[in-house]
Parts: C-alpha cells; sequence; structure tokens
C-alpha cells in the first residue's frame, strides 16, 4: 500500500505539474495573441488617419484655390509620393458633381485638357453624375477608371450621398474598383470626402446639397493595404476582415490564407461601412 501511494501521489503531482505548465503557456499564448491583435489594429487605424490627412489636403487645395486644374492635381499629388509612402492607396482623385444641364459644358472642359476622349460612363441620360475627372497618379490601371460615373454605381453612390449630406468622411462598403482587371476578384472600398464651393453655407444638410461641388476619393484595395502588415503582426495569426460586424462568407472581404475573399460576392444594398 505504501508504495501504491507513493506512485499515485507521484502521478498527481505530475498531472498537477503538467496542468499548471500548461496554463501558463495557454495565458502566455493569449496574452501574446491580445498584444499582436491590438497592434494590427492600432497600426490599421494610425494608418488610415494617416490617408485621411491627406484626403483632406485635396479637399484643402479646392478651398485655397478655388478652381484646381489638372496640372494642379498632378503636382499635389506627385509632391506626396502616394507609392512609396502610402501602401495600399491606389490612387488620389477628385470627382466632379456634374448635373445634368452641366453635363455638355463639363465634357468640353475635360476634353480640352488633352484628352479629347473622355467620356462618362455608363453612357446614358441621368439628373446627375459623378464622374472620376481627376485620378493620380496617371497609371494605366488609373486611366481605365476616369470618367466612371461613381454615382450610378449603387455602392458607391451611397457613400457618397452619405459624405455630401453629412459634410464628413464616407467610407463604401465593399466592391470591386473600378480600375481592377475584370478577371480579377480582389475587392476594396473607396474613401470619400465632399468639396463644396467656397463662399456657399453648408450647416443644413440642404445646404450642402445646393454647395456640393465634387468629391475628393480615393480607392483602396484591400490586399495590397493589408500586405505592409502582415509580417509583423500575423505569425501564428490567420487574419480575416469583414464588412461591417457580421463575420459571414458574403462579407468577407480579405483572407489572408485561404484566399476565400475573392470568392465572395459583392454587396450592393447594405449600408455598413468597412
Amino acid at each position: 500500500m505504501p508504495a501504491v501511494l507513493v506512485l499515485l501521489l507521484g502521478i498527481l503531482a505530475s498531472v498537477a505539474i503538467w496542468s499548471m505548465e500548461t496554463a501558463d503557456e495557454e495565458r502566455i499564448a493569449k496574452e501574446k495573441f491580445q498584444a499582436n491583435t491590438d497592434g494590427l489594429c492600432k497600426a490599421i487605424q494610425s494608418r488610415m488617419l494617416a490617408y485621411e490627412q491627406i484626403l483632406r489636403g485635396g479637399v484643402s487645395l479646392f478651398a485655397t484655390m478655388g478652381d484646381v486644374s489638372r496640372e494642379q492635381w498632378t503636382t499635389y499629388v506627385k509632391g506626396l509620393d502616394v507609392q512609396q509612402n502610402f501602401p495600399g492607396i491606389h490612387g488620389l482623385g477628385y470627382a466632379a458633381y456634374v448635373q445634368a444641364d452641366k453635363k455638355a459644358e463639363f465634357l468640353a472642359k475635360i476634353r480640352a485638357q488633352a484628352l479629347p476622349d473622355y467620356a462618362i460612363r455608363p453612357p446614358g441620360e441621368r439628373s446627375e453624375y459623378g464622374p472620376v475627372t481627376y485620378l493620380e497618379p496617371r497609371s494605366e490601371r488609373n486611366l481605365k477608371a476616369l470618367g466612371f460615373d461613381m454615382l450610378a454605381e449603387p455602392t458607391r453612390h451611397e457613400a457618397m450621398v452619405n459624405a455630401r449630406d453629412t459634410g464628413k468622411m464616407a467610407i463604401s462598403a465593399k466592391l470591386k474598383l473600378a480600375a481592377e482587371p475584370n478577371q480579377s476578384q480582389a475587392f476594396g472600398f473607396l474613401v470619400y470626402i465632399p468639396v463644396f464651393t467656397n463662399g456657399m453655407p453648408t450647416r443644413s444638410v440642404e445646404e450642402r446639397r445646393v454647395a456640393l461641388r465634387g468629391f475628393v476619393n480615393s480607392p483602396f484595395r484591400i490586399d495590397d493595404l493589408m500586405n505592409g502588415f502582415l509580417q509583423r503582426y500575423s505569425e501564428h495569426m490567420r487574419l480575416q476582415i469583414y464588412d461591417g460586424e457580421v463575420a459571414s462568407p458574403e462579407h468577407l472581404m480579405y483572407d489572408q490564407h485561404s484566399g476565400a475573399a475573392e470568392k465572395a460576392t459583392p454587396l450592393t444594398d447594405r449600408k455598413s461601412v468597412v
């Protein structure tokens, strides 16, 4: 019996020590995971705040100059060196707000700026248009987006109306970028800040609607935006990003490992934002 008791006590002691070590390892793993996720969230927030500031710089350019030419917009964006300093941004753009009775005048003005083939897409008569007017840098991909009427597409339209009516920055739901190749299934989102005509009141929603001049905006490709964070924060993690608060396949924007986001379908009728 004494020998059996000693054996049992030894076994119990071993189990207790193993349980303590396992619990300690789990605690350390959880703390490391929490630190990584907190760091990743703060890094993303910090980067998006920096990106917001360069968009607001574009708005300030219109407030200062009144009318900004294509060359002046090019100079502004070139000075930022977007591709080097702001990974994830595909460009910095401006979309004019054009009412139907001003469409011909707008097209003539843009075509006179060394863009004789500029046209608003998709074709058709609408009461208002929000065509991509400037988009820098002038990469082959960005040039394909010129003329695309963002107000004609429901997801973009929702974000632009939100920005106009609130007078604040608005982020679209997930979508396929206009400059993305047809065969690509990668998703992104756009950020909009409204530009109002200098000197016009903007205190109420109605005043902001009357004073609206256009939108400074930037398209983001989610894969490119996240690549800069992965090596630092995603060790032993599987990073997934969803549009809104519901973690379901149709809301999935980005999946680091499986590429499931590329199989998800874009959303066109949701009010949640990225």
